[in-house]
């Protein structure tokens, strides 16, 4: 089993069967961030249960995490951290 976890700011939420996302903000009006884990595996099964992935009887696991925040400098912090993290996904 895999899963993200942090005590404050954040909560993981389910993005598709093999993909969890840990999304959060700082502060207010602070810096937003975005962690996704997508696993994919050699022989088994992969699925998602209460914001883990479960991953049973592979013989080889993948773990991809991409991480990104709304920083741009320090006068902008608009950035949408989902979409950067849609496209390192999609790269790996």
């Amino acid at each position: 089993m895999a899963t993200f976890l942090r005590e404050q700011d954040a909560h993981c939420q389910l993005i598709k069967e093999d993909q969890i996302a840990l999304v959060g903000k700082i502060g207010e009006e602070g810096l937003e961030f975005e962690a996704h884990m997508q696993a994919s595996t050699y022989g088994g099964s992969i699925w998602t249960e209460n914001e883990n992935l479960v991953i049973e009887n592979a013989d080889v696991v993948t773990l991809i995490i991409a991480v990104s925040t709304s920083y741009i400098n320090q006068n902008d912090t608009s950035v949408d951290p989902r979409m950067p993290m849609q496209q390192h996904i999609k790269s790996s």
